[in-house]
């Protein structure tokens, strides 16, 4: 669809990668290779991510979803984020809560289709910029609409990432929000 199409072009200019004739690509020198791949490697499972929506359930893209309710709650946030981890790697966060008032600096992921592959890609990424960025906090939203794997909580929590069920949003938004 229309609305598909405009959702990969965005995931692979975020990733800095083309599309042309049907094919992913990227150009690179030897001395970027790694973290070129790595951010292909990302964009493959947010596109492999996006195309696990099922239209009848999910009117709108998930991470959208997350951008509106954000903005109809006055929860400020900056959507894209580009941190750089310990691996020398850049991640991209969905979304970054600035640091305000006692609230630290929050990275969030969100995952529409909570899987033992997708999640442990995530806690990673988490992992490997804690090193470099210990103020700030993390915080991965899951989609329960679709279903969560098993072992998926139990994961986040070894790593004491914070995690967020969609359809808690309402209940839970004042963690989103800074502490008075």
């Amino acid at each position: 669809s229309p609305k598909r199409i405009e959702e990969l072009n965005s995931i692979l200019r975020s990733f800095g990668l083309q599309r042309e004739s049907g094919r992913i690509s990227v150009k690179t020198d030897k001395k970027r290779f790694p973290e070129v791949k790595h951010r292909l490697i990302q964009a493959i499972l947010s596109i492999d991510d996006m195309f696990m929506l099922s239209e009848p359930k999910i009117k709108s893209f998930f991470v959208e979803d997350v951008s509106d309710f954000f903005e109809l709650n006055d929860i400020i946030f900056v959507k894209d984020t580009l941190f750089t981890g310990k691996s020398g790697f850049t991640h991209k966060f969905d979304f970054t809560l600035p640091k305000i008032k006692k609230r630290h600096e929050t990275a969030i992921k969100v995952i529409n289709n909570p899987r033992k592959d997708s999640v442990g890609n995530v806690i990673w990424m988490i992992e490997d910029t804690r090193l470099t960025r210990p103020n700030t906090d993390s915080l991965v939203i899951l989609n329960d609409d679709n279903e969560i794997a098993g072992g998926v909580y139990e994961a986040l929590e070894k790593y004491n990432i914070t995690s967020l069920n969609w359809s808690n949003r309402n209940t839970e938004i004042e963690r989103l929000r800074p502490a008075a």
